[in-house]
C-alpha cells in the first residue's frame, strides 16, 4: 500500500514538473517573440538584416564581476548591433564602424557554454576596445552577416 502511495505521489511529481516546464517554455517563446518586434521596431522597418530572438550575453569585457548576464534579443541593421536583455531591461548598441574584430573563443570572462560563443570586439566612445559575447543558436548566420567565414561547425 505504501509502494503505491509513493509510485503515486512520484508520477504526480513528474507531471507537475513537465506541465511547469511546458508553461514557461511557452512564456519564454512568448517573450521572445514580444522582444524580437520591438527590436525590429527599434531599428527601424526593413532595417533589420539579422535577429537572434533568444541569445544569452555572457559580459561585457570593462564592466566588474556582479554584470547583469543573461536572455536577451540580438539584431543587426546595416547601422549597428543592437541587444535588447529581457531582465534586467538594459540596451546595448554597437555601431557596426567601430567594429574591430569578431571571433570564437568557447569562454569569456570565466564564463563557457562547451561551443563557440559570438564575441565581438568594439570601440566604445572612449575609444577603448570592449568585447561582448553571446551564446546564439546560428553562429554561423552571424559570423556572415558580420563579415566573417562561417566557424565551420
Amino acid at each position: 500500500m505504501a509502494f503505491r502511495v509513493v509510485a503515486a505521489l512520484v508520477v504526480i511529481a513528474l507531471i507537475g514538473t513537465l506541465l511547469v516546464g511546458l508553461a514557461t517554455g511557452a512564456v519564454l517563446r512568448w517573450r521572445a517573440r514580444q522582444m524580437a518586434a520591438a527590436v525590429r521596431d527599434e531599428l527601424g522597418p526593413g532595417r533589420v538584416r539579422l535577429v537572434e530572438p533568444v541569445a544569452e550575453l555572457l559580459g561585457l569585457s570593462s564592466a566588474g564581476r556582479n554584470q547583469p548576464r543573461g536572455n536577451g534579443t540580438l539584431a543587426a541593421s546595416d547601422e549597428e548591433v543592437l541587444f535588447a536583455m529581457w531582465v534586467p531591461r538594459r540596451t546595448l548598441r554597437i555601431n557596426r564602424a567601430d567594429i574591430v574584430a569578431v571571433d570564437t573563443p568557447r569562454s569569456h570572462r570565466g564564463r563557457t557554454r562547451f561551443r563557440p560563443l559570438l564575441r565581438i570586439t568594439y570601440r566604445d566612445g572612449a575609444g577603448r576596445d570592449e568585447r561582448a559575447a553571446w551564446a546564439v543558436g546560428d553562429l554561423d548566420a552571424w559570423l556572415t552577416e558580420l563579415g566573417r567565414p562561417s566557424s565551420g561547425t
